[in-house]
């Protein structure tokens, strides 16, 4: 018994979050550069429309797996929109509980035991964690913006030990802040059908793009009608609690989606689901919303930059992916418990650290900043103390790889 729990590692937000709620508990001020939690207010339509659906005499009851028909109607026009994808309501949208739930569904629907798929690393705990909890085999590819995507996807597929029936892509990514074009995310879709593989896309990041960079939909390339892609409202509509988010794409594994969620859950509640219908037709709002992680963006780097962590600035998400000052080889968890509560830092290492971290710009600047400037994150970088042994790594990416998970910082 408990076989798939036991092969799970500490779940690291969870933990860091437990802390950080004892450490405000205590009357500390904790200012959050880890969880991408956004503390921007949804849009105002969508908190009426919730508001007008409580009034609804049925609202309280059952609602179907799948969604509303209204809401699938939303999403299609929203995808037309932004994506210039037609997509019919009926056959090719599946409502989820946030696109987290909805992956780890579409991994237990699709993938026998035993059965294959590439996984990127670093990598959102669901895409790896979520095939172990399906008895999938995964082969990783890496992740980075310095990195070829390509040649990264093909050279997983040729030491793959089991040939992968799906491969998971995130453009953008979490947390690496990596993105692709429209040419490269063709190339990554039509070597995936070469390998007889669909593509899964998770595209929860796609509304937070900067500086002109518009995030491509694996649906909008050729070959993409093979391919279904995962989008949220969590982030382009600061709704994280709302847990609203969608499945897109081939009928056969929006299907199947549908059809393993019918035996595990009802629709989610159905005022949330007016206020999504809502949020999805506010344009308006997601581009203000946008506009603001931008200039979050450019004070993280440069506070970054002055406490003397090198970082560039990302193309799209709301996270800086940045390099770890040499004098750290901490692990992830660990080292974000030093953070919080900062014991002597450890002596440079002998030869380059190569890890990294993710930190999160869903914070206001002027609170960023404040952390930037504080002695944990600016010692960091700088300032010298006695050394100790490296604890061992979280088992928290593949065997051999680095531990670079997203709770770095």
């Amino acid at each position: 018994m408990f076989s798939r729990v036991r092969a799970l590692p500490p779940y690291l937000l969870a933990e860091i979050d437990e802390l950080k709620w004892r450490l405000r508990g205590e009357g500390r001020d904790v200012i959050d550069l880890c969880l991408g939690s956004p503390d921007l207010p949804p849009p105002p339509s969508a908190c009426q429309a919730l508001v007008a659906g409580l009034a609804e005499g049925d609202s309280s009851r059952y609602m179907p797996s799948p969604g509303l028909p209204e809401l699938h109607q939303a999403v299609a026009a929203w995808y037309q929109r932004r994506h210039g994808v037609s997509i019919d309501p009926a056959t090719q949208v599946a409502v989820t509980l946030g696109s987290k739930e909805g992956i780890a569904h579409l991994l237990q629907a699709c993938l026998d035991p035993g059965e294959g798929l590439l996984v990127p690393t670093p990598s959102y705990p669901v895409h790896h964690w979520g095939a172990v909890i399906a008895g999938a085999v995964p082969t990783f590819y890496r992740v980075d913006p310095g990195l070829d995507p390509v040649e990264e996807v093909r050279a997983a597929l040729s030491r793959a030990a089991v040939p992968p029936r799906l491969i998971i892509l995130n453009y953008p990514h979490n947390p690496s802040t990596a993105v692709v074009d429209a040419a490269t995310m063709a190339r990554l879709v039509a070597v995936a059908h070469e390998a007889g593989a669909r593509v899964v896309s998770d595209l929860a990041y796609a509304d937070l793009c900067f500086d002109g960079f518009a995030a491509p939909s694996a649906l909008a390339v050729p070959g993409g009608s093979r391919a279904v892609e995962f989008s949220t409202l969590s982030k382009g509509r600061s709704m994280a609690g709302w847990r609203v988010g969608f499945c897109v794409g081939d009928p056969e594994l929006v299907g199947a989606l549908k059809g393993i969620k019918r035996y595990l859950d009802y629709g989610m509640f159905k005022p949330l689901q007016r206020g999504a219908i809502a949020a999805l037709a506010d344009d308006a709002h997601g581009d203000q919303l946008a506009a603001t992680y931008q200039r979050r963006r450019d004070a993280l780097c440069a506070a970054l930059g002055e406490a003397g962590w090198a970082v560039e600035a990302p193309r799209a998400t709301m996270f800086v992916w940045a390099r770890l000052p040499e004098r750290i080889r901490t692990p992830s968890l660990a080292l974000a418990r030093e953070l919080l509560t900062p014991p002597a830092w450890p002596s440079p290492p002998a030869r380059r650290s190569a890890r990294q971290a993710r930190v999160t710009c869903a914070s206001a600047s002027s609170r960023t900043s404040r952390a930037c400037a504080r002695p944990p994150l600016a010692s960091a970088a700088s300032s010298p103390s006695a050394g100790r042994p490296r604890p061992p790594c979280l088992p928290c990416a593949p065997a051999g790889a680095r531990c670079v998970s997203s709770a770095c910082a």
